[in-house]
């Protein structure tokens, strides 16, 4: 898709997202297990330094880069990477597509988990032998093993549309955005609770504070819920805009499967186009937001539960009027690594002194066309793996040597 298309492009993917997810606004961490634990990490900076920025001028960012390295099925969504292997939802296949990720692209398997027909899967986690998958399009979740075959697809009516999906030793928390197309005039969405089985059975369906549960992210023993809130699209300027008030809550792990609403309500006014908060990544003391409507990052601290950056004074990562798609992401040396999906780009941000340390890093392949970075996971050996979900590819980005584990 050329680059000229690509505010409709944004437009399109992100009002139809759930329906058919070709475009994710989601990081897809699921959970998976495998990911570099970067919020535990500190980076190995030279004497004196606190902040990467003084090294911009000298040190390198990205050791290399590359593109298409394994071809991806129909809109893949989200990555996971849980020991030697990645695994990609691709939702237009209705399927899990596995490879390895040393040799990279080794034993690629793009339907190794066959889910059927009209399943729409849209994120996955993993814990121990089994994988808990979403399925957008039929309310449902599929439970399948590390051999690839499914055990079993359980229909919920307490799912509607659901999305993120976090696995732990009891529990699957999944992020149940219940949209219907058109989006409901009223407040919408909720956190559901199931039982972690083969045949996961509801424990408690909460609703959230603001509308649009899309993401969550588990901090230490607290689940954190993004709701993005409403949005309004105009098709024909191509512009999204934040349409109420969105916000984040928090359950404590420990109480969840019986409470009956957040502990925490951070709510987050929009203010023009800044809102819609998206996929989150912990890093130390902070919980980075994405969004999809424009181009900073919202970030709270999860010591004191509250706003460090709002609406109100985002943390912006470069000058942009309109639209942009922002997917930050813990990775190696406890610094933020966030995808530009307009412009095929990666940023790094470091979180001690919350500012952008290196330029725009293409990961692209085709100046001309966008190929839509949506979603990233980290192997081992500190190398990230990233969806183009509009080219159906993955690329690889290795941090330069000095930022690596």
């Amino acid at each position: 898709m050329r680059k000229e298309h690509l505010k409709k492009w944004l437009v399109l993917g992100c009002a139809l997202a759930l329906t058919w997810a070709a475009i994710a606004c989601d990081d897809g961490d699921g959970g998976g297990g495998g990911e570099q634990d970067a919020h535990d990490a500190v980076a190995d900076l030279p004497d004196g330094v606190s902040c990467t920025a003084p090294l911009l001028a000298s040190a390198p960012w990205a050791e290399g880069v590359q593109s298409e390295v394994v071809g991806l099925g129909v809109y893949p969504n989200a990555v996971v990477i849980h020991g030697e292997h990645a695994y990609v939802v691709n939702s237009g296949d209705n399927a899990i597509q596995r490879f390895r990720t040393s040799p990279l692209g080794a034993q690629d398997d793009k339907a190794f988990v066959d889910l059927g027909s009209d399943k729409n899967p849209y994120d996955l986690a993993i814990y121990e032998d089994r994988i808990y998958i979403t399925n957008l399009m039929e309310g449902s979740i599929s439970v399948a093993n590390l051999a690839g075959e499914v055990l079993n697809t359980v229909v919920l009516p307490e799912l509607v549309s659901p999305q993120d999906i976090v696995a732990t030793e009891s529990y699957l928390f999944i992020a149940n955005t219940e949209f219907t197309f058109p989006a409901p005039e009223t407040r919408f969405g909720s956190l559901v609770v199931l039982e972690r089985s083969d045949a996961p059975t509801l424990v408690n369906r909460i609703e959230t504070s603001a509308s649009n549960p899309q993401f969550l992210a588990l901090v230490g023993e607290d689940l954190y819920v993004v709701n993005s809130g409403r949005v309004d699209y105009d098709f024909d300027s191509g512009a999204v805009t934040p349409a109420g008030e969105a916000s984040v809550d928090l359950f404590p792990l420990a109480t969840v499967a019986t409470a009956t609403g957040p502990e925490i309500s951070l709510p987050l006014a929009a203010v023009g186009n800044v809102g819609n908060p998206g996929a989150p990544a912990w890093v130390g003391d902070y919980l980075f937001l994405g969004s999809g409507t424009f181009a900073g990052l919202f970030v709270i601290d999860v010591r004191t539960q509250a706003w460090v950056h709002d609406s109100a004074n985002p943390l912006m990562l470069y000058a942009h009027e309109g639209n942009a798609l922002l997917v930050p992401s813990a990775g190696p040396h406890g610094l933020v690594y966030v995808l530009d999906f307009n412009h095929d780009g990666l940023f790094v941000l470091d979180p001690s002194c919350m500012q952008v340390v290196s330029p725009r890093i293409a990961l692209g392949a085709h100046g001309e066309f966008l190929e839509g970075p949506n979603a990233i996971a980290w192997s081992a050996d500190g190398v990230g793996h990233v969806v183009l979900s509009v080219s159906g590819a993955l690329a690889t980005v290795t941090p330069a040597k000095w930022m690596r584990p």
